[in-house]
């Protein structure tokens, strides 16, 4: 039973990788927030134009010598990320994760990003597949098979808790 649901998974993130579709649905709440729900880009993460992320986008501060580090250790990581554009968690954390991916020369061809409701719940099964519960979630692979997860909080920052996720691999 466990190699059958290995297999699915290794199946459904193996073809998930290999599409990177986006396919999200904007939700507007009654407060006007806007729920992103879905796969998308970071190029559409940005043009939503979020206070949020704009602001924390920029405040980041990336430590040299841990972006040449994380840098020759991504090289054979896929990365999906769970995130809800409405949770305070979310908003502290992507931001800086984008901007260190992007210093570090990630390809984000090996990058997925899905969008939740406040149920957690993507448009898809992906949700379910990654058994969801917290977000942000930030799940690293290689082969398909998950290595680690960074979820919902970081000690330090992001690139201390992810450098410390991949000392572990």
């Amino acid at each position: 039973m466990k190699l059958l649901l290995a297999s699915l998974l290794f199946l459904m993130s193996h073809s998930l990788f290999a599409q990177n579709t986006v396919d999200f649905d904007r939700i507007v709440e009654k407060n006007k927030s806007i729920i992103m729900k879905g796969s998308f880009s970071i190029k559409q993460l940005k043009e939503a134009n979020y206070s949020w992320f704009n602001k924390n986008y920029e405040l980041a501060k990336i430590n040299e010598e841990q972006i040449h580090i994380l840098r020759d250790r991504l090289n054979n990581i896929q990365i999906v990320v769970f995130m809800g554009t409405w949770c305070s968690d979310t908003h502290a954390l992507i931001p800086p994760f984008i901007k260190l991916l992007e210093q570090v020369n990630y390809p984000f061809e090996r990058l997925l990003i899905y969008g939740v409701d406040r149920k957690k719940e993507t448009k898809g099964i992906e949700h379910q597949l990654y058994h969801i519960e917290r977000v942000p979630t930030i799940i690293l692979m290689r082969d398909n098979v998950e290595v680690g997860r960074i979820t919902e909080s970081v000690e330090k920052n992001i690139q201390s808790s992810l450098q410390d996720v991949l000392e572990k691999i």
